[in-house]
């Protein structure tokens, strides 16, 4: 087959919906398909506040093409007004529109509405897009969610849903690690930052590794000596390399973190939050604490988890055997994904005369 995805940020190392889009059409090129990518150009032009003067006058502006060894890459100003000349050129077999977040649900379903016509899949990384699509005439679109949270809501509303966890190869992510540190992925307010901060300040005695983060993070929080931040890296040994625990204090419910399931393909379990996806994602690999748990509760099961080694010893097997779960390798995922084209090309045939 021929699949085109969309998405609205073109970055394909940070964020789970970009690193995931790319693996999985890695994925799907060594299946044999032939793999198109179209995003905005320019992310930030795509924000509430910016975006309508952008649409106006960058409309006529036709997408930019390249090619990879493995994805043909379209970049437009506005990928809604420039997708159906892209459509031409690329004649895909199925589309599919990558939805996360709250502002850009609207973004996702614009370009739903301009790719109507052709087999689309809705692929849906956030609760706040499980509203997603809005009714409308004619076949809707085939839906994949990220996690089974995400697909319940949608599934209430009567809509069928295809899971397509993320894309977690384990060849790609699984190093030897000292297990000499505890590592905070993205530290900002939705990620916890605060939480970990104040179990640092706790346990002095305890090495702390905050990696990424926005600009002038440095400058923004007292973090206590023991805390060491570090810039973002997509290199797993460089990532995971020390890491003893995982810790993911979420505050935003998070569909699916795949921070977790990168720990767990070097055995390494997960302090977290249990909110949105987490459970789903660490199982039984980890420690779950409410939303609601203080700063008491949280340095009790840092204590139990980090200072107890045969318990700790059972939770790093439990969190490599979740990193082992069939459905998470990158094959079980591209199957997922063609079965979800295929249901939406049951729906209906392109309407290639219509571009």
């Amino acid at each position: 087959m021929r699949l085109l995805f969309i998405r609205w940020h073109p970055n394909p190392r940070v964020g789970g919906l970009a690193v995931n889009t790319e693996q999985l059409m890695e994925q799907l090129a060594r299946h044999g398909h032939v793999v198109g990518d179209l995003t905005a150009m320019f992310p930030a032009l795509t924000r509430p506040v910016v975006e309508a003067p952008v649409r106006w006058f960058g409309a006529p502006l036709p997408a930019v093409r390249r090619r990879d060894d493995v994805v043909e890459r379209f970049r437009a100003l506005v990928p809604e007004s420039a997708v159906r000349r892209v459509l031409r050129r690329f004649t895909p077999d199925a589309v599919i529109v990558s939805s996360g977040g709250a502002w850009r649900a609207a973004w996702a379903q614009r370009m739903v509405d301009a790719v109507r016509g052709w087999p689309t899949v809705l692929y849906l990384y956030d609760v706040a897009s499980s509203g997603l699509p809005a009714a409308r005439e004619g076949p809707q679109p085939a839906v994949a969610a990220i996690s089974q949270w995400v697909a319940e809501p949608v599934r209430r509303r009567g809509v069928a849903v295809e899971v397509i966890v993320p894309v977690i190869d384990r060849a790609r992510y699984q190093v030897a690690t000292s297990r000499e540190t505890v590592l905070l992925i993205n530290p900002t307010p939705a990620k916890g930052v605060n939480v970990a901060l104040a179990l640092a300040a706790a346990r002095p005695d305890i090495p702390f590794e905050f990696v990424g983060g926005p600009p002038g993070l440095a400058r923004r929080i007292a973090a206590p000596a023991n805390v060491r931040l570090r810039e973002w890296t997509d290199d797993p040994a460089e990532c995971f390399g020390r890491a003893r625990l995982l810790l993911a204090p979420s505050r935003y419910p998070e569909a699916w973190p795949r921070a977790v399931g990168e720990a767990q393909a070097s055995g390494i379990p997960a302090l977290a939050t249990d909110i949105g996806g987490m459970r789903e994602a660490v199982g039984d690999g980890g420690r779950l604490l409410p939303p609601d748990a203080g700063p008491e509760e949280w340095a009790a099961a840092l204590a139990a988890t980090w200072d107890d080694q045969e318990s700790y010893a059972e939770l790093a097997a439990a969190a490599e055997h979740e990193g082992r779960r069939p459905y998470l390798t990158p094959q079980a995922c591209a199957q997922r994904l063609e079965e979800a084209a295929a249901d939406a090309q049951s729906r209906w045939k392109p309407e290639i005369s219509s571009c």
